[in-house]
């Protein structure tokens, strides 16, 4: 029995078909049948056996040695195939060599199993792989090693060696000690043998190291003379193998060397070098990779000094050079090049300006170019580098850390600055210093300005002037208008008004510098007036008969400084004026009307705004007439009052007034009226009847109507 927590694990004896039944024991009361299919699951399960890969290649089962070319196809029939549960797949591959051609079947059958020509030499690993979809896969592998017939092939041209007497040949067909080893797979302690023969000079043989059966063995010269280096390759293809040999000349030159350099150096140290040539005494000279110089440079012991970029590096190559009356290629002796290690420079990568907060703890770490550099750091000695308003800060350390808290007490309210310098080491060497400068930004720091003119009427250059210590930091001006600048001190437009009010802008000043923050703005508002004041001037009369009292009213926008009130005479010219201040009404214009007709006066207002720039209104026109007016005409033609019937009559109108009308009287009985008649002589009048008349004339003004 199993909790359901617990795992059921079973070992199936043989491959086939089964159920697995799960069974609740101990249900409710009310249903503990076990035999019920509400208290048990079935679960079919197929076991498969697992597949086993076998495969024979001409009979062999394991690693083999053949020659090339090999043909075959593999036989896999031992492998061990369970296909009842599910398909196994098979899968054919060949690594380690590449050079192999695929003849015919397929490299996923194991009925038709692909055949394989091997082409060269080489050892090719033959795979199979069985899958199924739950069994671990299968895999079984034949080394086959192919041999070519043996290769041994040395460079033609005899080689001659000088003071260096050893000899390595390679397989790098671009070399000139290429020797062409080729076709064998796998090679042992017999297939390849080298020997060397004396043709003349005083010997000894040289020794081949590790062994004279290696492929690539060192040849070790001690003698001199001409030699022959022979090499014999065999394998199961040609037991008799391929042989090739080569002329070596090792001439009686001397050995150059130059003393190794253990030590490691400083950029800038003087490094000493010594050479020895032996044996014998040659004329030599001190050779450098890098463009070096040396204090003697045909002394066997002198001093090297790098150049700068030898340092950047971390090493320069030198080497000595003698010369001998030997023949080309030994005229010349060079010793193998020696390297002299130099510490790289190792410079301070950390930032070297810093801005912190006074009052608040800060750290600052040193870095260098050079891992695991140690570092040490004092107050630049400088006394202008630190600030004399500058407290509570570290003064020296030897770790890669300063940390503290300084507090500035500048009453300015401007930054101090203290000066750290930073030395770093690595390896004994000490690096170049560096100025480490700190500046502290204070707790209240100043932040104002000015600006001109002091009276703005827009649109309108304003110059600003900033107060505030440029070292606290960058500043940014924020003109109310939509705009801003992080100039120092710009200068700026306002845009002007069009409704002749003035407008407000609070310009504000923010100091801008991290890490420190909180800073409260200034902020200073500016009046901008219209670039050009709008006077609107409302002015009325009281009558338009007799004398006449005009009020004005200033209806002007904005906040002029000063406006002027005008009454004007039907020329234009002023005959009246008010000046005020203020936009209270000024007292009224009064107006006597001319005697003798209607005249019109005007009125008009000037504003001027705080730039002093004026404005003036339009001119308001006002009809003033008389009263009491003076009735007076005569008879202009004919003379003497008497006239015929339809003859023409002209009446002289000599009245006060604009407008008149005659009246006519027949025997004392009103008889016509004439309207509108002109001032001065009337139009020809006919009498159509004849009789006694009387004319008279009534005047009128424009203002007042007809008395």
């Amino acid at each position: 029995e199993y909790t359901l927590a617990e795992d059921f694990t079973y070992p199936f004896p043989a491959a086939g078909n089964y159920v697995v039944r799960l069974v609740l024991i101990g249900g409710s009361s009310c249903n503990n049948d076990e035999t019920q299919p509400d208290n048990y699951m079935d679960f079919p399960i197929c076991i498969q056996n697992p597949p086993e890969a076998r495969f024979n290649i001409n009979g062999n089962t394991t690693a083999f040695t053949e020659c090339t070319p090999l043909i075959f196809t593999p036989n896999a029939a031992a492998s061990v195939i369970d296909n009842s549960c599910a398909p196994v797949t098979a899968t054919w591959s060949v690594t380690g060599g590449t050079d192999f051609t695929i003849l015919g079947g397929s490299t996923t059958s194991l009925t038709n199993p692909p055949q394989y020509r091997l082409n060269s030499a080489g050892v090719y690993n033959i795979r199979l792989s069985l899958k199924s979809v739950s069994c671990e896969e299968s895999i079984f592998t034949i080394p086959v090693t192919v041999n070519d017939s043996p290769v041994a092939d040395l460079p033609n041209d005899p080689i001659t060696l000088c003071s260096d007497r050893t000899l390595v040949y390679n397989d790098n067909p671009a070399s000139p000690l290429y020797a062409n080893l080729e076709g064998t797979g796998t090679p042992d302690a017999t297939t390849y043998t080298w020997t060397a023969e004396l043709i003349s000079g005083s010997g000894p043989l040289p020794t081949f190291t590790p062994s004279a059966n290696e492929k690539y063995p060192t040849i070790n010269f001690t003698g001199t003379g001409q030699f022959r280096i022979r090499v014999t390759h065999r394998n199961g293809c040609n037991m008799v193998g391929a042989t090739s040999s080569q002329i070596v000349n090792v001439a009686d030159a001397p050995t150059v060397t130059v003393a190794p350099q253990p030590n490691i150096y400083c950029p800038g140290d003087i490094v000493p070098v010594s050479a020895t040539v032996t044996p014998g005494t040659y004329p030599g000279v001190w050779v450098s990779a890098g463009g070096g110089t040396f204090d003697d440079p045909t002394a066997l012991s002198t001093n090297y000094h790098p150049t700068p970029a030898e340092s950047t590096a971390g090493e320069a190559i030198i080497s000595y050079k003698v010369t001998t009356a030997l023949p080309t290629p030994c005229n010349e002796i060079e010793s193998a090049p020696v390297t002299i290690q130099i510490v790289k420079p190792n410079p301070i990568t950390s930032d070297l300006a810093r801005t912190i907060c006074s009052g608040q703890p800060f750290s600052y770490t040193i870095t260098s170019t050079l891992a695991g550099s140690t570092f040490t750091w004092a107050i630049d000695p400088d006394p202008t580098a630190t600030s004399p308003l500058a407290s509570g800060y570290p003064t020296n350390g030897s770790s890669d850390i300063i940390a503290g808290t300084i507090t500035n007490n500048n009453p300015a309210g401007a930054a101090v600055t203290v000066t750290y310098i930073l030395t770093p080491n690595n390896t004994g060497c000490t690096g170049g210093s560096e100025r480490l400068v700190l500046t502290i930004i204070p707790s209240n720091p100043l932040i104002d300005f000015t600006f001109s003119p002091a009276d703005v009427c827009g649109p309108q250059i304003v110059t600003f002037t900033n107060l505030s210590p440029p070292e606290n930091g960058t500043y940014e001006w924020n003109f109310d208008d939509g705009t801003t600048s992080t100039e120092y001190s710009p200068t700026h437009t306002f845009p002007a008004s069009t409704t002749g009010q003035e407008i407000t802008y609070n310009v504000t000043l923010k100091l801008i510098s991290p890490p420190c923050g909180g800073f409260t703005p200034k902020e200073v508002p500016i009046p901008v007036s219209p670039a050009v004041p709008l006077p609107i001037l409302q002015a009325s009369q009281n009558t338009t008969c007799g004398p006449v009292v005009i009020s004005m009213v200033n209806l002007s926008p904005g906040n002029n400084v000063s406006y002027f009130y005008e009454l004007l005479n039907e020329s234009r010219v002023p005959i009246g004026s008010r000046l005020t201040t203020d936009k209270i009404a000024p007292p009224p214009f009064d107006v006597t009307p001319n005697p003798e007709r209607t005249i019109t006066v005007y009125v008009r207002l000037t504003a001027t705004d705080k730039c002093g720039t004026p404005a003036t209104s339009a001119e308001q026109p006002f009809s003033i007439s008389p009263t009491g007016l003076v009735g007076n005409m005569f008879i202009n033609s004919p003379v003497g009052g008497q006239a015929c019937v339809n003859q023409d009559v002209i009446f002289q109108n000599n009245s006060s007034g604009d407008v008149f009308n005659y009246n006519i009287y027949r025997e004392g009985v009103f008889y016509e009226r004439i309207t509108n008649a002109p001032k001065g002589p009337s139009a020809p009048y006919k009498f159509t009847q004849d009789g006694n008349y009387t004319v008279t004339v009534q005047p009128g003004s424009l203002g007042c109507g007809l008395e």
